[in-house]
């Protein structure tokens, strides 16, 4: 188990309040990629979960179905200097996850929590994922903290804040 995961413990340099508001650059940037206040898809969420319980038993949670229900379907597209990481692409799709539970198993043991895939980030390198409290990370051959909360992963990955690795999988290899 990892006890060393606590707020603001294993992300120097990233945001991190759940309560503040995403600020111009998420505004400008998710809107553009077609997300607004208010946005639902339920039908979207409905699809992923049956298809995710058949293919890989991935049971949805509430933290998972609140983010994806605002942010499903979204794809930023975009590169170039962050704040003090590059910025680069992602896609809300847990579909795009679909046959590779077993890369999250290990993760859900060192973190002590359930994972759900999110989508993917960096072009494919990294599957993005969200715990039962909104913590949320990427995750490949290391697991990286993004944000405490699905917003603020969303706003860091899109000012290109440097997350900090947490764990590497023995023979894993640090990208970030």
């Amino acid at each position: 188990m990892l006890n060393s995961l606590q707020k603001g413990s294993c992300h120097k340099g990233m945001k991190g309040s759940q309560n503040r508001r995403p600020g111009p650059i998420f505004l400008k940037v998710m809107s553009h990629a077609g997300w607004f206040s208010g946005r639902i898809v339920a039908d979207l969420v409905n699809d992923v979960e049956r298809k995710l319980i058949v293919s890989d038993n991935w049971e949805i949670f509430p933290a998972a179905r609140s983010a994806l229900l605002e942010f499903g379907g979204i794809q930023v597209i975009q590169n170039g200097p962050g704040a003090n990481a590059a910025r680069e692409p992602f896609e809300i799709n847990p579909l795009l996850a679909m046959g590779e539970s077993d890369r999250f198993v290990p993760f859900e043991l060192v973190l002590g929590k359930k994972l759900y895939p999110m989508g993917e980030a960096a072009t494919g390198h990294y599957f993005l994922a969200i715990a039962e409290d909104g913590q949320t990370f990427l995750l490949m051959h290391n697991l990286v903290l993004v944000g405490d909360s699905f917003v603020d992963a969303l706003e860091n990955l899109i000012t290109g804040v440097r997350p900090g690795i947490i764990y590497n999988l023995p023979g894993g290899r640090d990208r970030m």
